[in-house]
């Protein structure tokens, strides 16, 4: 049987594969994105959200979990329109962990890799859909494993300001035979004006932290544009856990900033993405 490392490290890390709110910009805004999927985090958060972008996007973001220095996640992914129904992309996802073993304090290396493949298709003026197909790998000291799944994703645009979405993630998904925890979402996205964004998600997740039953979490997110060059983002759970998130552009660059919270019992978590963008 084989041990999900960072499942060992820390066990609210345990959604490594499941649910880790990919990209500053949604954690910004509490992990309420499901329904927006506007730009490259679409990969992540919702792949039907592709064929919204009309230009190519590149984006990078590197995260402390938790705040604790001997974790990091690092996230790559670029998205492509193909022609106007159709939208492309791939992405690589590194969850890393390093631990001090022994008197001795000797250091080894637990990693979990995510390689994504992701097409979507628009299936009239309203509706799209997305597929991924993935490839999971885990490396540890004692052993390693590998596997594939996808994820499934719906974008409805019940009218210029209202959207729908659902994310279905680890759909038939397995590493070295063992599978890997469903995770669905669902939210709705709301533009207020001109420049102020709202959304709400629900998220459920199977069998986290050796629960049987399905657990499910509310996430509620703001984003307010000020200009063409700056955003303010907040957002919060159920749970109360706050995040905060600021966005810069400049000319075909986008940096994003979240310092956010998962977790009542760890520390704040920062998160920074870089993006470009370009017509083709």
């Amino acid at each position: 049987m084989i041990i999900l490392p960072l499942w060992f490290v820390l066990p609210s890390y345990a959604d490594s594969f499941t649910d880790l709110q990919m990209g500053a910009r949604p954690a910004g805004m509490g992990g309420a994105f499901v329904a927006i999927a506007d730009d490259a985090n679409a990969l992540y958060w919702n792949p039907a959200g592709l064929i919204q972008n009309t230009f190519v996007e590149f984006t990078t973001m590197h995260g402390i979990p938790f705040g604790i220095k001997t974790l990091s996640t690092d996230y790559i992914a670029y998205a492509q329109p193909l022609g106007l129904r159709y939208g492309f992309g791939v992405s690589f996802l590194r969850n890393a962990a390093k631990l001090e073993e022994g008197v001795l304090k000797k250091t080894s290396k637990m990693t979990e890799d995510t390689y994504t493949l992701t097409l979507a298709s628009a299936v009239n003026s309203k509706v799209s859909l997305g597929t991924t197909i993935k490839r999971l790998a885990i490396e540890t000291k004692i052993e390693s494993g590998a596997g594939f799944g996808f994820d499934f994703g719906i974008l409805y645009k019940y009218s210029d300001r209202i959207s729908f979405g659902t994310m279905f993630r680890n759909l038939a998904a397995d590493v070295k035979d063992e599978k890997v925890p469903n995770v669905f979402r669902v939210g709705t996205a709301i533009k207020w004006g001109k420049n102020l964004l709202l959304a709400l998600d629900v998220n459920g997740k199977e069998g986290i932290n050796n629960q049987e039953e399905t657990t499910y979490l509310l996430h509620l997110g703001a984003e307010k544009k000020f200009g063409r060059n700056f955003a303010f983002r907040i957002g919060s759970d159920q749970d109360q856990n706050l995040s905060f998130g600021l966005g810069f552009i400049y000319r075909t660059w986008v940096m994003d900033y979240a310092y956010y919270k998962s977790n009542a019992d760890l520390d704040y978590s920062h998160r920074l993405s870089l993006s470009l963008h370009y017509n083709e």
